[in-house]
């Protein structure tokens, strides 16, 4: 224990320097996934995440079922092609080039 500290004492500078990636990480990467687990409930608000009945799969077999989710998927095709296809699938889609390209499609299509 007196070790871990003199290396925290000794280091401080480096442990300050790694805090603000740390509290990210752990705040937007690590703590939502606790959230994954609605998918596999049947989830009720008032008794929370931890209480709500496991379900499994159900909610999926119920979602995939739907001829809604399909049509839904069918219509955010045209979506995506137009993003990444007509604007030369870069990695910066929202550079302003890229929107007035995108803008000057859907107007002109």
């Amino acid at each position: 224990m007196k070790n871990i500290i003199t290396n925290i004492k000794k280091y401080k500078y480096i442990y300050v320097l790694a805090l603000p990636s740390t509290i990210y990480v752990l705040v937007f990467k690590i703590i939502p996934l606790y959230g994954l687990q609605i998918a596999f409930k049947d989830f009720n608000f008032r008794e929370g995440i931890t209480r709500s009945e496991l379900v499994g799969f159900k909610n999926f077999i119920t979602l995939f079922s739907k001829g809604e989710f399909w049509q839904a998927l069918e219509n955010t095709k045209p979506v995506h092609k137009r993003r990444t296809h007509r604007t030369g699938n870069n990695a910066n889609h929202d550079s302003p080039d890229n929107i007035r390209r995108v803008m000057y499609i859907q107007i002109h299509s």
